[in-house]
């Protein structure tokens, strides 16, 4: 870790998304190539142990699960009494549902080679989240394709104490014919509404979908399915904005360091918990990262 960067973290600032009542402290946080390997966002979550295997077979039901329950997760205590918002499924668009998923897993066993599943879980002493997110995941020729569903986000992230400029991404190819049976089994299969927090005033719903994408190698690919998921942003970090001014001069020393590096934002969102990694390559090493992380939750309190 630079000495420097290390020098300017004060471990009493505190930096919270709008809503999040735990965690919201800067921590010094670094990458070494040489004992790491390449730096890369699925890599990074690889090291957090924030991603696991699954059974292939299993995905469908992880897949299904928040629709047949009606909340984020399936988690049956958020949902509200009664259906106030009148979103549960039917019966029949279940089972229709589970019959496209199953024609998908079908189209891409018999066409992708190594398909493997894979859980996107925030799980870590860190985080203690319920939220996971399960893909699907092989390669045809020289492209890797990804499908996941879409990612709840517990608050309104517009309201950050991060200044981000957003990152532009990747311009896909043209399309291949297996992506586009892929879609038209997505768009038949729609977007439905689950519940989120929806006791105490905050009457969320989201918007739940499966989503696909492409990339030239197994990691581009997972980054590009979980910038799709909603599960990853990036930017290019300009700048602190926290709750005082006093705060925002307090940390403005670390704020120019950081610029210094050119460092980028790595915000990854677990429904309730967002983890953003401000890094930028050492100066000594082009392999190595040296930053922070913001580990920052909601707290339901009605």
């Amino acid at each position: 870790m630079n000495s420097e960067l290390e020098a300017l973290i004060d471990p009493q600032m505190r930096l919270a998304f709008a809503g999040h009542e735990d965690g919201g402290r800067l921590e010094p946080f670094s990458w070494c190539g040489a004992e790491q390997g390449e730096f890369s966002s699925f890599s990074l979550i690889q090291s957090e142990g924030w991603c696991s295997q699954m059974e292939v077979a299993a995905v469908l039901s992880a897949w299904q699960q928040p629709e047949q329950v009606g909340a984020v997760g399936g988690l049956d205590w958020l949902l509200p009494e009664g259906d106030p918002a009148e979103i549960w499924l039917s019966a029949a668009t279940q089972a229709t549902h589970r019959a496209l998923d199953a024609e998908l897993l079908d189209l891409l066993q018999s066409r992708l080679q190594n398909l493997e599943a894979l859980k996107l879980s925030c799980a870590s002493e860190a985080c203690d989240s319920d939220y996971a997110l399960p893909l699907l995941l092989g390669q045809i020729e020289e492209t890797w394709l990804g499908i996941a569903p879409s990612v709840p986000v517990a608050t309104d992230l517009e309201s950050s104490p991060l200044r981000v400029t957003p990152l532009p991404m990747g311009s896909p190819d043209s399309a291949s014919m297996l992506q586009l049976q892929i879609q038209d089994l997505l768009t038949r299969r729609g977007s439905v509404k689950i519940y989120g927090y929806y006791g105490g005033g905050y009457h969320q719903t989201h918007n739940y979908h499966l989503v696909q994408a492409a990339g030239s190698t197994q990691a581009a690919a997972v980054e590009a399915l979980m910038q799709a998921t909603g599960l990853l942003r990036r930017g290019q970090f300009e700048a602190f904005q926290p709750s005082s001014a006093a705060d925002k001069a307090q940390l403005e020393p670390l704020a120019q360091r950081l610029r210094l590096l050119q460092a980028q934002v790595y915000q990854f969102s677990f429904w309730d918990w967002e983890q953003a990694y401000i890094l930028g390559e050492a100066l000594e090493t082009a392999a190595d990262r040296t930053g922070v992380v913001l580990r920052s939750r909601f707290t339901y309190n009605p």
